[in-house]
């Protein structure tokens, strides 16, 4: 499985903020400091929309594919550690 990240200022989509995202505790203190960042995900050549903000851990995710989604909701939190560590 290939998986590349791309953050983008606009997705062309309406984000509500309804998808809650998960990550331990230790993740979630340490990216509330965090922007609110928008991208995409492409899951071995499929691109999913998302939208996620730190401070309240929920966003968008838009695709129906809930294998894509489960993946997705894990991945950006830590996304976003990795990102904060490495600046």
């Amino acid at each position: 499985m290939k998986i590349e990240i791309i953050l983008c200022e606009n997705i062309s989509e309406t984000c509500t903020g309804l998808t809650c995202f998960e990550a331990p505790k230790l993740v979630c203190d340490l990216i509330m400091v965090a922007k609110p960042i928008k991208g995409i995900v492409i899951v071995d050549n499929e691109v999913i929309k998302f939208s996620f903000s730190p401070a309240g851990m929920d966003g968008d995710i838009f695709s129906d594919n809930i294998n894509h989604r489960r993946l997705i909701k894990y991945l950006i939190p830590l996304f976003v550690a990795n990102s904060l560590e490495t600046n």
